[in-house]
């Protein structure tokens, strides 16, 4: 008898405990994608900076540039 307003406020507690719970998980996950598509896209800025600087050279002497390992590429 004197438990049943307890009980009845717990069922009111645990909703609130579990939210912040999810909520967190979400912006750790969401933290770590951006993380990982900022580490993306500077390293594809540096790709292309590098792109841009042969292209600047294949411009300027009118040469092709052999295989480019720093580019990515094989040779093959």
């Amino acid at each position: 008898m004197g438990l049943a307003p307890e009980n009845a406020e717990e069922p009111d507690v645990k909703p609130e405990v579990r939210t912040p719970d999810r909520r967190e998980r979400r912006i750790h996950k969401l933290e770590q994608e951006n993380a990982a598509l900022r580490a993306e896209v500077a390293g594809l800025r540096e790709r292309l900076r590098r792109v841009e600087h042969v292209e600047t050279h294949m411009v300027e002497t009118g040469r092709w540039v052999s295989s480019l390992p720093f580019l990515g590429e094989t040779g093959e």
